[in-house]
């Protein structure tokens, strides 16, 4: 990784702890970089008020931000079959194509949180006290790419 590089991931991890104050931008033993704290929400959905907040990890990839990050929930929370991939724990955030262009529109660390990570975190919570998904179950496999 460039040291320019370096300093935009920098700048973008501020950017990022601005709002959400309880992430720390770490070096993994890799030499990657990671974002890992807690983030928390408060969202008004029909009716009702989800305030909550997970201990979450996220991994930059060397060509982040071309490169979408990845993310997981790092503190036990959410059970691995609710919409996560079972061998590596990484958050399912949608089907890929909607995932890349979801972040193409805003290609930063505060907008991969803010507009696709604490959605899927405040549907888990939703779910949790709900039984149900707030916006509905998307499918999955081909049906669901198509």
């Amino acid at each position: 990784m460039s040291h320019q590089h370096e300093q935009m991931v920098i700048e973008q991890a501020r950017a990022a702890q601005a709002k959400h104050p309880a992430l720390e931008l770490v070096r993994a033993w890799d030499g990657s970089l990671l974002v890992r704290g807690a983030v928390g929400f408060s969202i008004h959905h029909e009716g009702v008020l989800i305030d909550d907040a997970y201990h979450v990890e996220i991994s930059l990839p060397g060509g982040f931000p071309r490169t979408i990050p990845i993310a997981r929930e790092a503190g036990g929370a959410i059970p691995i079959d609710f919409h996560q991939f079972i061998k590596s724990g990484n958050l399912c955030l949608g089907a890929p194509i909607e995932v890349k262009r979801a972040f193409a529109a805003h290609r930063s660390l505060l907008g991969f949180i803010d507009k696709q990570m604490i959605p899927y975190l405040f549907a888990y919570s939703f779910f949790r006290d709900y039984g149900r998904l707030p916006w509905g179950e998307l499918r999955h496999g081909y049906p669901g790419i198509l």
